[in-house]
């Protein structure tokens, strides 16, 4: 179809490509330079600047947003000393033909090349193979240059604008994608097509990173480009270290001396991971730097729950790699969510990465730190098979505190959330045994610890996938007698799920107050029905209150803390307001709240608002690889599901019959909207959802609920005025050295006055004399 469509083009202008100054083509539409053209054409199809006159001129199709329209007047109006002209584009003068030379031939395209250029663009860029792009193809330097402004911010839209705007109708219907580009001056006639060799070689040539955005030229006319990756040689940046390699030694010899920082984004399973990297790092004989750019080993424990997390690791990283790129020997570490998430993608984008490790590696970190200290390798451990269940094995945790620990009773998620990435980037559900969370308890009370937090994604399904089946009441209760061997040890977990926290549970914490805090942070994402379906949660907002209900009635002074997750697809205001309904039905201690933000291979991440056959389609459209492999299968599916009901009920009473006629025409009803749906609702991760909210409505609702959540908090802090309460001191308030700091058995935290040296570690009774939202200030008493 390109290769047809080149050579008419070529057919109808290849007199004019010989003879004459070229002129380019703009959706097949020539217009004179002439002032009476312009204006004969204006008065027929609407003002200059108006948006008629833009799609006539081929700028933008028609029903563009007004942003895009706004981008084309700007363009139009910088262009000075013409009318209407502005927009037009700019013929090339003939004594450029020697630089840009595009003549029909047999086959398609010839080769051209800029005279002085080299083929290989890539030299211009040290270690590069290839990068991927996206364009827009515009007429007029104007509007590349308006478009490439607009398209630098961090929120605008590229595939929206590429498919209003770009004058390529082949990469325009792919929002812009032109694929994978390696510099080589000889490509098949497709790519040529899209992006002539000149423009290739003008691209290939720039430094360019992955998210910036560049313009180039070629007779097509003006091409914004953005690099969306870049494929780069693996083996360049730890070629020095292989050769320098002493292959006698031991890996502990490797590390001995050496400095090490870690960074840590992120969820408390991410800093109780980070404990265990640090311990692995430990028992290889390594000493914590005193600031990370001075560290021979440079460990970034990632988190994948927010929008940009991607953008903050390679933030992070710049600053190291360009550390090994000015010859320092330091090995950068991506471990955490995000390194499970990007994988290989992540060590093409910053190659000089050493190691992109997934959570489930955490305990086995000498593992792989060998192949990049004996073998000078790159290490990719991301394998979503591999379990670490044994924290105790291999690795001792570097706790971060003396008093407090972390101990994990689960790893992974089997729930399938349709907004979270965790079940992507921790695995499945894995349960630890009870055997080896008790010892990991008794060694830490031995040890001089004084309160310990079971960690899970969802500590309430703790056990579903032994054999025999554990609940997490029976390991609580195991937990409580080990707990009361070591003097005022406290014992608090997290997090509860809302669709399985039982009565037994509620009720073995009321039978062992003396150790099991009465703290519960149960996730409610949002008050709404509807959108708690959509989220794929599995309860109700009655099932939620039914569960606050039980635990204020054995616990009535339990803290009780939540998440909320605004403007998901699906929210409408009404929505909204039942989520803030239900805040003031509980009046939460404490609320972690967040706009909702699109995180990748989540189905609720594709959602736009196509509502095709959603119920009956839904199942058999995320099973399909294509746009048009889902449209025939689907006819074929339905067709035939209706032949064979139509036989099985062809002698039965007119009724049955009936019923089949009524099946078939729905089926071919459904067929029918599937026909005009849009391609995303084809999509093979998200079937069908509801559209995106806009960011201006998920910023005001944030705003709301966190005024709302920042009320309630104030207000169950203020009833512990005048109390006393035992406070379990956990080290010195660093803004105020003579204060300590710590929690009361409801989480609170506590500022008093103290000595650390005296305090830290022990439980003292302290009365309350000052409210905040999120703290109390007490007096010591005893």
């Amino acid at each position: 179809m390109m290769r047809r469509a080149a050579c008419l083009l070529l057919l109808q202008h290849a007199n004019t490509l010989l003879h004459a100054p070229p002129t380019r083509r703009v959706n097949t539409r020539h217009y004179s330079t002439t002032e009476e053209t312009t204006t004969k054409f204006a008065g027929e199809h609407g003002p200059a600047d108006s948006e008629q006159w833009l799609a006539r001129q081929g700028l933008v199709q028609p029903g563009a947003s007004p942003e895009i329209h706004e981008i084309a007047r700007k363009a139009r109006r910088k262009k000075k000393g013409t009318k209407a002209l502005a927009l037009r584009p700019k013929k090339a003068r003939w004594g450029d033909a020697d630089k840009i030379r595009d003549l029909p031939v047999e086959g398609g395209w010839s080769q051209s090349r800029q005279r002085g250029a080299s083929t290989k663009a890539t030299d211009a860029v040290e270690g590069e193979k290839a990068r991927r792009c996206s364009q827009i193809l515009v007429a007029t330097s104007g509007v590349a240059n308006e478009l490439r402004d607009a398209l630098s911010k961090a929120k605008a839209d590229f595939g929206a604008m590429a498919e209003a705007m770009s004058l390529c109708e082949v990469t325009s219907a792919k929002k812009g994608d032109v694929g994978w580009l390696d510099g080589k001056d000889v490509v098949d006639d497709a790519t040529e097509a899209l992006l002539p060799l000149t423009a290739r070689l003008e691209l290939m040539g720039k430094p360019l990173k992955p998210g910036d955005v560049s313009v180039v030229q070629s007779h097509l006319g003006y091409h914004v480009i953005k690099i969306d990756d870049i494929m780069r040689d693996l083996s360049l940046v730890t070629k020095k270290r292989k050769n320098a390699i002493d292959k006698g030694i031991t890996l502990e010899e490797a590390c001995a001396g050496k400095t090490y920082a870690m960074v840590t984004m992120g969820c408390q399973m991410n800093a109780a991971d980070s404990e265990r990297l640090e311990g692995g790092l430990l028992d290889l004989g390594m000493t914590e730097a005193s600031e990370p750019k001075d560290a021979d080993v440079i460990i970034l424990n990632t988190c994948s729950i927010r929008e940009h997390a991607e953008a903050k690791v390679y933030s992070y990283v710049g600053p190291q790699a360009k550390r090994k790129r000015d010859g320092e020997d330091v090995t950068i570490v991506v471990a955490g969510c995000v390194a499970q998430q990007e994988g290989a993608r992540l060590l093409r984008r910053a190659p000089e990465v050493d190691v992109v490790m997934g959570p489930q590696y955490a305990n086995r970190l000498a593992d792989v730190l060998e192949g990049v200290m004996l073998r000078g390798e790159q290490v990719e451990a991301t394998s979503a098979s591999y379990g670490a269940l044994d924290h105790g094995g291999s690795t001792t945790s570097r706790r971060s505190s003396d008093v407090v620990a972390w101990v994990n009773v689960a790893h992974g998620c089997n729930e399938r959330c349709t907004y979270c990435v965790v079940p992507n980037t921790r695995g499945v559900e894995q349960s630890r045994t009870p055997e080896d969370i008790l010892r990991e308890i008794d060694s830490l009370g031995r040890s001089g610890y004084r309160e310990v937090t079971l960690l899970g994604q969802n500590v309430d399904a703790y056990g579903r996938d032994m054999r025999p089946r554990r609940t997490f009441s029976d390991l609580l209760e195991a937990v409580a007698d080990v707990a009361r061997k070591h003097d005022n040890m406290r014992v608090r977990f997290v997090t509860s799920h809302p669709r399985y926290i039982t009565n037994e549970v509620i009720d073995t914490v009321a039978s062992h107050t003396d150790v099991l805090m009465p703290v519960f942070h149960i996730p409610a994402q949002s008050g709404d029905d509807e959108v708690l379906r959509l989220m794929g949660r599995g309860y109700t907002s009655e099932r939620y209150l039914r569960v606050v209900a039980s635990i204020r009635e054995r616990l009535p002074d339990a803290t009780i803390s939540g998440d909320f997750i605004v403007g998901c697809p699906g929210e409408s205001d009404e929505a909204f307001e039942k989520t803030l309904d239900l805040m003031d039905s509980v009046v939460f201690d404490a609320c972690m709240t967040a706009a909702y933000s699109p995180r990748p291979g989540t189905p609720m991440a594709h959602w736009d608002g196509a509502s095709v056959a959603f119920e009956t389609l839904g199942v058999e459209l995320r099973k399909l690889k294509s746009v048009d492999e889902a449209r025939e299968s689907v006819h074929a599916r339905f067709k035939v599901l209706a032949q064979q009901k139509a036989k099985a009920n062809k002698h039965d009473d007119d009724a049955a019959w009936d019923s089949v006629v009524v099946a078939k025409r729905e089926a071919l009803e459904a067929l029918d909207r599937a026909e005009k749906a849009p391609p995303s609702a084809f999509h093979p991760l998200s079937g069908v959802g509801p559209a995106q909210c806009p960011d201006e409505v998920k910023e005001e609702r944030l705003q709301r609920i966190n005024e709302k959540a920042d009320a309630h908090a104030l207000q169950r802090s203020e009833r512990y005025v005048g109390r006393i309460e035992p406070v379990l001191v956990e080290s010195r308030n660093t803004r105020v050295p003579t204060q300590v700091v710590g929690r009361t058995r409801g989480n609170k935290l506590v500022f008093f006055e103290g000595d650390a040296e005296e305090l830290v570690g022990r439980t003292v009774d302290v009365r309350i004399i000052e409210a905040n939202t999120f703290s109390l200030v007490g007096e010591r008493v005893s």
